[in-house]
């Protein structure tokens, strides 16, 4: 299926007038960086919707032709600059019915509807038209109409600080993201679709013993299944479609199982680790090439079940170099502990031999970093956690997620294993 971009029209690509209805496509201005940031769209092979109220008709004050008119002239004077608008929906309805100085000819507008935002019609219309898949889709406003919309059509939102900014305040609801412009908002939309997940799956997981004589670890079955696949899933799921493997032992059972991943609504590549153990931080060196600017990395022996597109806006809305999700655990005196401020910001990191620790807060499995974070691995094998991590933390922006409802279960030992076949 697609994924579209839904765009307001009035304060996202054209200035909101000051008059009621604008007929004249002359009288037209457009927003700083609409045509940029609808260019960026189409070249990221998205559709690109607009969706606007139209109550101007039910007042009398434009006709349903004016209004074809505009986003007709609109369309052309995108066109010409390289900018494509797939399609224009509008609602020209309006459910008050009470006013009398409304000529009888626009009584057939004032009626209650299903496309006037923020109820979803619109939407639902363009989703059958042109295969879209609403819940990977993006809604972009200035209103918060437009947000809930968003909210109400399962899209995500992003509220620009064009034209009224969200200063409206009619809805009690706040946009996945805010951005300064609809360029900004599509450079935001591009990196959220570019992001890739690595899965480190080396290892011969000693401590498993005779389980893993034959299966590489992240293959062993939960229910019937391989754990590794329950994370392809789960990428799936929250429109990750991207994924990097990274592994050696037994490499190619999981390439003959997962192949390219077209069967799992994925695309599969897979890199080599090589003989050398190179512990993870290696390892993820070794993807350096296939990395985007910003990429999730999980572990292949260690099931979950995170929302992963929270995980992605905590991310973004931080900006830092690394996020890690933590929680509280009931073993501080064995485990990698975090201390972090107010901000959420990691200010230390403790490992599990560290003489002297602070808190209960450890970090788990998964991280999303910026592609900046391969300068933090260093010389030949090194540890994900107590190399990378810790040395990201004293030098830049590495926020935490805490987790508190989340499944994060690793199957390290034979124990640990059998624990997650109950749960599962």
């Amino acid at each position: 299926m697609n994924i579209a971009v839904f765009l307001d029209r009035d304060g996202v690509i054209n200035e909101i007038s000051e008059g009621e209805f604008v007929n004249n496509i002359s009288e037209l201005k457009l927003v700083g960086g609409a045509i940029e940031g609808i260019k960026l769209l189409n070249s990221l092979g998205l559709k690109v919707i607009v969706v606007t109220n139209m109550p101007q008709v039910s007042r009398g004050l434009c006709t349903e032709t004016d209004v074809e008119k505009l986003h007709e002239g609109l369309k052309k004077l995108l066109e010409k600059e390289g900018a494509i608008i797939d399609a224009f929906y509008y609602c020209p309805h309006h459910p008050e019915r009470h006013h009398t100085d409304i000529k009888p000819e626009f009584m057939k507008y004032r009626i209650e509807c299903k496309c006037r935002k923020p109820d979803i019609g619109m939407l639902e219309e363009s989703a059958k038209k042109f295969d879209i898949n609403l819940k990977y889709s993006f809604m972009i406003g200035d209103r918060t109409v437009d947000v809930k919309t968003g909210e109400n059509g399962g899209c995500r939102t992003i509220l620009v600080k064009t034209g009224i900014g969200g200063t409206d305040k009619k809805y009690d609801v706040k946009a996945d993201f805010d951005a300064d412009t609809v360029l900004d908002a599509a450079r935001l939309i591009k990196s959220i679709i570019e992001i890739k997940t690595v899965i480190l799956v080396g290892g011969r997981g000693e401590r498993l013993g005779h389980l893993t004589d034959k299966l590489p670890k992240p293959m062993l079955p939960i229910k019937n299944k391989p754990l590794l696949e329950y994370l392809v899933e789960l990428n799936r799921l929250y429109g990750i479609n991207k994924i990097v493997m990274s592994g050696h032992y037994l490499f190619d059972k999981i390439k003959d199982y997962f192949k390219d991943g077209a069967k799992y609504g994925v695309s599969i590549e897979y890199v080599d680790d090589g003989t050398e153990p190179l512990g993870s931080g290696g390892a993820l060196r070794n993807c350096e090439d296939t990395l985007p600017e910003n990429f999730i990395v999980m572990s292949g022996d260690v099931f979950t079940n995170i929302n992963l597109w929270d995980l992605i806006k905590f991310h973004f809305k931080k900006d830092g170099m690394a996020t890690l999700v933590v929680r509280k655990t009931d073993h501080p005196q064995d485990s990698d502990l975090i201390e972090m401020d107010d901000n959420l910001k990691a200010v230390k990191f403790y490992g599990k031999d560290s003489p002297k620790k602070v808190g209960n807060i450890s970090n788990a499995s998964p991280f999303v970093f910026k592609k900046g974070v391969i300068n933090f691995i260093v010389g030949g094998a090194s540890n994900l956690e107590n190399d990378v991590v810790a040395s990201a933390i004293k030098s830049t922006d590495v926020y935490c997620y805490f987790n508190t409802k989340y499944l994060i279960k690793d199957i390290g030992t034979p124990e640990r294993y059998k624990l997650l076949n109950e749960i599962i």
